[in-house]
């Protein structure tokens, strides 16, 4: 799977401003040439409002994080967000992406705290680790705590979303076309 098939399959709602951000994972053939590529699309997101970061994992493996810078410093700046990421231990003084990012490329598992960065209600994110991920209402994009029908709805528009974006890639529209800027 190249990246810009990747970045339909997992990415379509950010690409259309549904989402703050997706994460996918892939191990490229040719490292080398797949940073080239992901800073070349990062690049030629930036009028758009959307970046995408490589994160290096395990057996050369790469997290690829793509959001909307924007969007997420407007989240993160809730108060409610910020307490909780702090009972988490993320500094106040530290830039939080590169303590995300040092997470996410040295702890085996997703810390849990990755739903705020990938725009899941808080009550959610809290819940899921309240309840070590058991317990859910329902499950989609993610679980689900509370507000059942919100998250219904969100999951159908992502799901339309994705379905529309590959129809769309396949009949050659590129995904900085598919890019909805911010």
């Amino acid at each position: 799977m190249t990246i810009s098939e990747a970045i339909i399959e997992y990415c379509s709602p950010t690409l259309a401003g549904i989402k703050v951000g997706s994460l996918f994972g892939l191990t490229p053939e040719d490292p080398v040439t797949f940073c080239q590529e992901a800073e070349a699309i990062s690049r030629s997101f930036e009028e758009k409002g959307i970046r995408l970061d490589l994160i290096p994992s395990a057996n050369g493996r790469y997290l690829c994080y793509l959001y909307r810078p924007a969007q997420l410093q407007l989240l993160l700046s809730s108060p409610e967000i910020r307490a909780f990421l702090t009972e988490q231990d993320y500094n106040e003084d530290t830039p939080i992406l590169p303590c995300l990012y040092q997470r996410l490329s040295i702890h085996e598992e997703f810390p849990h705290e990755i739903g705020i960065f990938l725009g899941y209600p808080l009550s959610d994110v809290k819940a899921f680790i309240e309840n070590r991920g058991y317990n859910c209402l329902c499950c989609g994009c993610w679980k689900v705590y509370s507000n059942v029908a919100d998250a219904r709805a969100q999951f159908d528009r992502c799901k339309k979303c994705t379905r529309q974006y590959k129809l769309m890639f396949r009949n050659g529209y590129t995904i900085q076309d598919l890019a909805v800027a911010a």
